[in-house]
């Protein structure tokens, strides 16, 4: 009886553990990377950076909640226009998108995030473009202008495919782990396989 008992306990103590892992869910908060190269393929061969962002919520089962997924966006390229003017283009971007997250059944160290498609939304914040040469200035204002009209909406459009290649990518995040500073956190994405470092955003 005394092994049962001991047994029995051994299983009580373990629950607890498990319970009071998932009420703290080291995760929850508002995490942010640093700048890191895009990994996917840029139009207009194209060089660039983006910001991610996670922000957990809790719901009142602490089971699962509420996620934002962010990336803001740093893109320089060089365009020619039909004129055979040369502009450096900067362009900056964020993106976004809400869903849930909730806990692997079989895991309880990977949580899969399930995204609403309506709610992916981009805003274009800035499309800088600096002139190469020494064309008359009313020339250059004119093909700047139009220029930049067309590189906001085209740009609209390729940051938004970039955004939901990695929407799908972080569909599952795996063996997630804070650090003992409680400010940092790790993870692991797939397609390819990647591991991602957040640190809190404070608030």
């Amino acid at each position: 009886m005394k092994k049962n008992s001991l047994a029995a306990m051994a299983v009580i103590a373990a629950g607890s553990l498990a319970l009071v892992s998932c009420s703290e869910a080291p995760f929850l908060g508002d995490w942010e990377s640093s700048p890191a190269p895009i990994s996917n393929p840029l139009p207009q061969q194209a060089t660039g950076t983006a910001v991610t962002g996670l922000t957990f919520l809790k719901a009142e089962d602490n089971t699962a909640g509420k996620t934002t997924f962010s990336q803001e966006y740093d893109i320089k390229h060089t365009t020619v226009t039909a004129e055979g003017m040369t502009f450096d283009v900067h362009v900056t971007g964020t993106a976004t998108a809400s869903g849930t997250w909730t806990y692997d059944v079989d895991d309880d160290d990977d949580l899969l995030l399930t995204f609403d498609d309506a709610s992916v939304s981009v805003d274009i914040s800035g499309t800088e473009l600096t002139y190469r040469g020494d064309q008359d200035s009313l020339l250059v204002t004119a093909a700047q202008d139009s220029l930049q009209r067309s590189l906001s909406t085209e740009w609209n459009r390729s940051i938004e495919d970039l955004f939901r290649r990695d929407l799908v990518r972080y569909g599952v995040i795996s063996d997630i782990e804070r650090a003992r500073d409680k400010n940092t956190i790790t993870f692991e994405i797939e397609n390819p396989e990647q591991k991602i470092v957040m640190r809190r955003i404070a608030k």
